[in-house]
């Protein structure tokens, strides 16, 4: 066994009222082939049999660390995980995001591990599919190699963002429960507990700038759970994913770089969904004028074609965008195309 092979992981697995699926995957954890992980589970106050369930696997599965602890949301729980990782007796050299009704395969960590033998690597990206009880959702095409690697600063952003060479990439999204991290280039960040979603994206976007390169397993690893409720909470999210993006476009140490051209073009994105959504419902938010204010300032350097013509109508002002928007068939919003 090389050096790299004993590289120690810590999962991050935050729990709550997942009691349904939880077990699916402890199950799954407990079964890599790859064995050097522990996983700090964080029951953040659930009301069902999910600590139970902790409780039950513990005693089968060393492995299994638990903190109990009130309801803090989900930014809350991993800041507690990390809390206990950075002050273990034990040194952990990576750091593995899991979600707790989410299943990944047995060679997951063992595949996962294997670009840290690049001593360059800071984060690996796997690939990943959705799937309900109508099975696995279908996936783009991989490359033909075992392993992808971005390292640029620009190839890095485009990662994050699905852009360019990414675009469609299987393994590429912007959450966190299909990456593993190099711990002492994350040590010492923390969630916003104040946000209800889009935590992973508020997350990971100021850190770009730490990353050297990242890499990317061309095979599927990690099965996300598509459950009914995520749809709506998706519906219900695209007002705080602008108001995400609108808070990082606007942070002094984005500024000027490829990162906030990025979160330019999301934020007239997230302008043109929000504008529809105010003509749809008849209400105003002040979100929206906040947003728009950023917007009509913006020109058109380092837009795709789509945002650029959005931007052009945009800019006529409220009135002649709102005739356009009545003008035009009705396209319902598709959480899909949401920040995933």
């Amino acid at each position: 066994m090389t050096a790299f092979q004993k590289l120690k992981i810590a999962c991050i697995l935050p729990v709550y009222n997942v009691g349904k699926y939880l077990e699916e995957t402890l199950v799954c954890l407990e079964e890599q082939i790859y064995k050097e992980f522990k996983v700090f589970a964080v029951n953040d106050g659930s009301r069902d049999n999910s600590l139970e369930l902790l409780k039950k696997h513990a005693k089968i599965f060393p492995n299994l660390i638990i903190i109990d602890q009130s309801n803090q949301g989900l930014p809350g729980a991993r800041n507690s995980a990390l809390d206990a990782i950075e002050t273990s007796q034990e040194k952990f050299d990576l750091i593995a995001f899991i979600d707790s009704d989410d299943l990944y395969a047995k060679n997951y960590f063992e595949e996962m591990v294997a670009p840290f033998e690049n001593e360059e690597v800071d984060f690996v990206s796997a690939g990943w599919c959705n799937f309900d009880l109508r099975g696995k959702e279908k996936t783009g095409t991989f490359p033909p190699e075992k392993f992808s690697f971005s390292s640029s600063d620009k190839d890095l952003v485009d990662h994050i963002f699905q852009l360019n060479k990414w675009s469609g990439h299987p393994a590429v999204c912007k959450a966190l429960n299909n990456k593993i991290f190099r711990a002492e280039i994350i040590k010492g960040s923390r969630f916003d507990v104040s946000l209800k979603s889009c935590e992973d994206q508020d997350w990971l976007i100021p850190q770009l700038k730490k990353f050297r390169i990242c890499a990317t397993v061309n095979s599927i690893l990690y099965f996300k759970r598509r459950r009914s409720s995520s749809i709506s909470h998706l519906n219900a999210n695209w007002q705080t994913e602008l108001k995400t993006f609108k808070k990082l476009y606007e942070l002094p140490s984005l500024q000027g770089g490829y990162v906030q051209t990025c979160l330019k073009n999301k934020l007239i994105e997230g302008v043109w969904n929000e504008f529809s959504h105010e003509l749809e419902k008849s209400e105003k938010t002040p979100l929206l004028k906040e947003s728009y204010n950023i917007v009509r300032n913006f020109d058109s350097e380092g837009l795709t074609n789509k945002q650029r013509k959005r931007l052009s109508i945009l800019k006529l002002g409220k009135t002649i965008t709102a005739v356009y928007f009545r003008l035009m068939p009705k396209k319902k919003h598709n959480p899909k195309d949401s920040f995933k």
